[in-house]
């Protein structure tokens, strides 16, 4: 589990690797997207991350969210993970991580 923070009203790029049991995750043919929400459990509140591949073979990819999404986050702690669809297989990686939403005074 990982956490990371960023400050509200910025664009985001958070670049990263997929991983499986120490091993980089093929990527190539895969579906891959992203979600953040206040808790795992939150019906409302979902922000969904522009997912970039960024070099399949190694499992390299990149979240990215715009300056307008994040200005309307409220500060605070969200829940987020990485899903990845390949050959009809869903798996789940970062399942419990979080993301630290600083505020900004400066808007």
């Amino acid at each position: 589990m990982s956490t990371i923070t960023r400050v509200r009203g910025d664009d985001w790029s958070i670049p990263g690797t997929l991983e499986s049991g120490g091993a980089a995750v093929n990527l190539t043919g895969a579906t891959v997207t992203a979600m953040m929400r206040p808790t795992v459990e939150a019906t409302t509140g979902a922000v969904s991350f522009t997912v970039t591949v960024t070099n399949a073979a190694a499992g390299a990819i990149t979240l990215s969210l715009t300056d307008t999404q994040t200005a309307a986050l409220k500060a605070g702690t969200y829940a987020y993970d990485v899903q990845v669809v390949l050959s009809n297989v869903t798996t789940t990686y970062g399942a419990g991580s979080k993301l630290t939403v600083l505020g900004d005074a400066t808007r």
